[in-house]
């Protein structure tokens, strides 16, 4: 007996630099099953707040996405958080460099019922 998913799985992920605003609608547009604004390695040091600021009006006008944040505990994680968590567009957080299982409670604890949690473990190590 093979089981079904209670929800579709999402076969498409499409990434799109969270300082290019540009680029949000027509990602929404594109057939993707989900689309990722990312505030992470897709937009450079000097951008990051100008990214946030790009994200944040998107999603609180009707956008629609998930968010790739920065590490934690990089000084831009929390930024990430404070400008994006509660706003009604928010599917989920995509999070990076996830190695800390406490990190990830505590996001699951602040983000509003619902709101998706992806960790991408991009370490081998015995500790995650």
């Amino acid at each position: 007996m093979t089981s079904q998913p209670s929800e579709p799985v999402a076969a498409t992920w499409l990434f799109v630099p969270g300082d290019g605003p540009g680029r949000f609608a027509e990602a929404a547009r594109s057939g993707a099953d989900e689309v990722i604004c990312d505030l992470e390695d897709s937009v450079a040091e000097d951008r990051k707040e100008q990214g946030r600021r790009h994200v944040a009006h998107w999603l609180a006008r009707g956008g629609s996405a998930w968010v790739r944040v920065n590490a934690c505990p990089t000084p831009y994680y929390e930024l990430d958080l404070m400008a994006v968590a509660g706003l009604a567009g928010l599917r989920g957080i995509v999070v990076h460099k996830a190695e800390d299982p406490a990190v990830l409670a505590a996001l699951g604890r602040r983000l509003a019922p619902g709101t998706g949690i992806v960790a991408l473990i991009e370490t081998g190590s015995p500790e995650v």
